[in-house]
């Protein structure tokens, strides 16, 4: 993978080449995820030559390998999450030797609180609950995500040490979708979830956060969450089940314990529309460089996307992050890597 700055470029002598990875036609992939567009021969070691320009013909050398082999880097920047978790997921097409076609694979971002603001992509072959269970076997804490029924089994055991959070935005888009052929009482739904929304923006206005904000949601989201509940079990009743309003109705309702969990704490969102914003790097980057060319292709892109993602997060250049890093890695302890993470990086360098 090249990384663009000012018309530098991070090149070959960081890399060696194995593998078969993301396609980068025409050009390579920057960290901005459009084609930096330059020949993959500008990049080849000297008197190589490749067929398929994929990314991960750019595995990182065996000094930095340590920073982003799954098991390292996921267990460093997995501290990140704790005590907020956000996951989602979207669609990547993989090509795969046993299919005349590609297939799918998924890229499922893990996005942490203020206090541990980093961004992680996990890669897994299948949309299957095995994936996100496995990225959090040891992870405790808040939770938050859409009712996808992948993550019904990680609350019903209290042992287990999460607690489900609920997206406002998912349940409002229900709402949203039913309104053409509901428009009054879907109106009033979304009317009554619009205030919700104002009283985050006068939270974010003043600065709020933790108790103060939660002290906020108490006294003007409370009562018109208690509003809302009791519509909804009105409505219930002059619906049809299987319409696109009962639908909605019946989803609220059933998911209404995690979506108002938030009120009582305010280091929780409203909903995990910052999980939504970070896969858009993917979406607009599969425009540009198609498919992956294995699974290893995706769990390295989605590795070092982590990396960019998180810089990009803590506001500082991921080029001069990983020129630094990649510079003295092999000889940090392995101890301390959490020391190299963008957002503890970025104090002692700026």
């Amino acid at each position: 993978m090249s990384f663009l700055r000012h018309g530098e470029i991070f090149r070959s002598d960081m890399f060696d080449w194995s593998g078969g990875g993301i396609s980068a036609a025409p050009g390579l992939i920057g960290c901005d995820e459009f084609p930096v567009g330059y020949s993959l021969a500008d990049c080849s070691p000297a008197g190589s030559a490749s067929a398929s320009p994929t990314v991960d013909h750019f595995a990182l050398k065996s000094s930095c390998r340590s920073m982003v082999s799954h098991r390292t880097a996921y267990s460093v920047l997995t501290v990140c999450l704790s005590p907020g978790g956000h996951p989602n997921d979207t669609p990547v097409k993989v090509l795969d030797r046993k299919l005349p076609q590609t297939r799918k694979g998924r890229i499922w971002p893990y996005v942490g609180d203020r206090d541990h603001p980093a961004v992680i992509y996990d890669y897994t072959p299948t949309r299957e609950r095995a994936g996100p269970e496995k990225f959090l076997k040891d992870f405790r804490g808040h939770l938050q995500a859409d009712a996808y029924v992948v993550y019904d089994s990680f609350f019903t055991d209290p042992e287990r040490g999460l607690v489900e959070v609920g997206c406002w935005a998912h349940a409002r888009r229900h709402f949203h979708n039913a309104l053409e052929k509901d428009t009054a009482r879907m109106g009033g739904v979304l009317a009554m979830i619009a205030h919700l929304y104002d009283v985050e923006k006068l939270g974010r206005r003043n600065g709020w956060r933790g108790e103060e904000l939660r002290l906020l949601r108490e006294r003007d989201a409370r009562p018109m969450l208690n509003q809302l509940h009791d519509y909804l079990l009105t409505i219930r009743e002059q619906v049809l089940p299987k319409s696109e309003a009962g639908q909605a109705v019946a989803y609220t309702l059933k998911n209404w314990t995690a979506l108002t969990r938030y009120c009582a704490d305010g280091d929780l969102p409203i909903d995990n529309n910052g999980t939504e914003r970070s896969l858009r790097s993917f979406a607009v980057g599969r425009n540009n460089w198609t498919f992956f060319g294995s699974d290893n292709g995706g769990k390295t892109a989605a590795v070092l996307r982590s990396f960019v993602a998180s810089c990009e997060l803590a506001r500082i250049d991921p080029f001069a992050w990983f020129r630094d890093v990649l510079g003295r890695i092999a000889e940090h302890p392995v101890k301390r890597l959490e020391e190299l993470l963008p957002h503890r990086w970025a104090p002692v360098t700026r």
